[in-house]
């Protein structure tokens, strides 16, 4: 855990908000795991079942489908009973963190489609920070470089500390939200200024851009369907079919963030035109 120095101060009133909204999604989170997990362990009572059900008679299907069952039944209930015992708990004051930006990164192929997904986290003093919408960017061009973080610290209850420290099975007892870096990041100003529910509607945003924009992209696909060309033919699949997606979902994405920009200036305009990088910053 980090050590405190003189410098900790109780939270502002925004700032106890916004720790607090961290705190849900924290919390969403592990809900969703105890979802997922229980889950896991349905799969796992169906793959016991099945052999049954089915009348299988080849012994190594049986014995697939029971070490599955097994490996689902037994890693759901673990997850579930890891998820259900867990809390997070947040300081009333903040830390503050001095030390080099240093930035983790997780890459995770699918194992079918072989997509790769690119996890990115940053850490100061060997605290994972707890970013605002945005606060990546800031963050990379960052990295390697000495910086003073002002966090509040969230402590999970019952960490997994299996396989060792720096293992994917390994977390650590706190996290910290951050609420001031350098001059790049200023929660309270950020607040203050353009309203306690700015980063919501700054993630609504992207949230309806890039939907809208993704779902709509398979409009080609059920043009072609319309007339009669399979989206399985090689006609999909080739360049310009790539091309017109990709296209269409650039245009679209760009469309869709005019047009929100154009209602959320009409029915709830920001102070000013600023992009989120800028005012993300203590101007003082």
């Amino acid at each position: 855990m980090p050590a405190r120095n003189g410098r900790a101060r109780h939270l502002t009133p925004l700032e106890k908000r916004y720790l607090q909204g961290k705190l849900r999604v924290l919390d969403m989170g592990r809900q969703l795991t105890m979802a997922l997990s229980a889950l896991f362990v349905l799969l796992g009572v169906g793959c016991f079942i099945a052999p049954f059900a089915d009348d299988m008679q080849a012994p190594t299907e049986i014995l697939f489908l029971i070490g599955m069952g097994l490996l689902l039944g037994v890693g759901g209930t673990w997850l579930f009973h890891t998820a259900h015992r867990r809390r997070f708990t947040a300081d009333a004051h903040t830390t503050e963190l001095i030390g080099a930006m240093t930035e983790q990164v997780v890459r995770v192929t699918h194992p079918r489609s072989g997509a790769r997904q690119t996890m990115r986290s940053y850490h100061v003093d060997g605290t994972q920070l707890l970013l605002p919408f945005g606060g990546d960017v800031v963050c990379q061009r960052l990295v390697d470089q000495p910086v003073r973080a002002v966090v509040a610290l969230v402590h999970k209850s019952n960490p997994v500390q299996g396989l060792g420290e720096g293992s994917v099975l390994h977390e650590r007892t706190s996290d910290a939200v951050l609420l001031e870096l350098d001059g790049h990041i200023h929660i309270d100003h950020v607040l203050s200024t353009y309203g306690p529910r700015y980063f919501q509607r700054r993630q609504l945003r992207e949230t309806v851009v890039v939907g809208l924009a993704m779902s709509m992209t398979f409009l080609p696909a059920g043009w072609l369907v319309w007339h009669g060309v399979s989206p399985t033919t090689e006609a999909l699949t080739s360049w310009w079919g790539v091309a017109l997606t990709f296209l269409a979902a650039i245009v679209l994405a760009l469309l869709w963030g005019w047009l929100y920009d154009a209602i959320e200036r009409r029915v709830a305009p920001l102070p000013d035109q600023l992009s989120h990088e800028e005012r993300l910053r203590n101007p003082s």
